[in-house]
């Protein structure tokens, strides 16, 4: 097996930081929920992102697409999503995004529709409940409200995109 060939795209994690606070999650001490302190919060620098997709990424033709996912952070919160997205797009490559989809405004999530162009991207939009009462179980400091609203604007300007929801026991 030639796992070269057969790797068809690349996942990043942008950013360290999240505007959420998900009690189970990695980034938080289990007890205190305080951010761990082997995590060192900083944004993937879009110098080297810039030099990866442009450059390095011609040694590797079978990769298609990038996957901004979130480990440690939400990719939403890179100051310059938008231009990594841009980036990627100029160099032909799919993005696709998973968040929280609480950070930002309705403007912005539009704009992010306007540089996929309909088939460029996708955004995972994980919203753990209906309505604000069961999001605010799982997903800490987000506003279902605020995500459904960013989630329309970025669906009514021409974005696709998928809900995501955990399903707990109780």
């Amino acid at each position: 097996m030639n796992w070269v060939n057969d790797t068809h795209y690349l996942q990043i994690d942008a950013t360290s930081y999240c505007n959420a606070k998900c009690g189970t999650c990695a980034r938080f001490v289990p007890e205190t929920l305080e951010v761990q302190p082997y995590l060192k919060l900083e944004h993937f620098d879009i110098e080297v992102y810039r030099r990866l997709i442009e450059v390095d990424l011609k040694e590797l033709p079978h990769i298609t697409a990038i996957f901004f996912n979130g480990n440690w952070g939400d990719a939403v919160m890179h100051p310059e999503l938008l231009e990594m997205c841009r980036i990627a797009r100029r160099a032909n490559l799919q993005v696709k995004i998973s968040t929280n989809g609480a950070p930002r405004t309705p403007k912005w999530w539009s704009e992010l529709a306007e540089v996929f162009d309909n088939h460029w991207g996708e955004v995972i939009f994980c919203i753990d409940g209906v309505g604000n009462e069961s999001n605010a179980m799982y997903r800490w400091k987000t506003s279902y409200d605020k995500i459904i609203k960013n989630m329309r604007a970025f669906n009514d300007a021409g974005g696709i995109s998928n809900w995501y929801m955990t399903v707990f026991n109780h």
